[in-house]
């Protein structure tokens, strides 16, 4: 099991739906998250992965460029090393037109 974590950002304009291997569903965006230190701002991107029926359902009604999103999920490396490519596979989502 990963880390467990909980971000706020806005949707990139990359969002694309597809199926897995077994054809379960999945909604896969980019999402820009601000870190505010003493003197400038950060802006760190994250993919984030939402899976299952219920998720992709919520991210077709309401994600769209620019959207508020939180995300809560767990951190993931898709090589399996530490360092990697870093995603989040969410567990919620919570929108402006909704939460699941």
């Amino acid at each position: 099991m990963g880390s467990f974590v909980f971000i706020n950002g806005n949707v990139s304009a990359k969002i694309s739906y597809a199926q897995t291997g077994n054809g379960a569903p999945v909604c896969s965006f980019q999402m820009a998250a601000d870190r505010v230190t003493r003197d400038r701002v950060i802006t760190v991107w994250v993919k984030v992965n939402a899976y299952g029926q219920g998720l992709v359902d919520l991210c077709r009604k309401c994600l769209s460029q620019g959207t508020t999103v939180s995300v809560e999920g767990e951190l993931m490396n898709r090589d399996g090393v530490m360092g990697e490519l870093l995603e989040v596979r969410a567990r919620y989502l919570d929108f402006p037109c909704g939460r699941r």
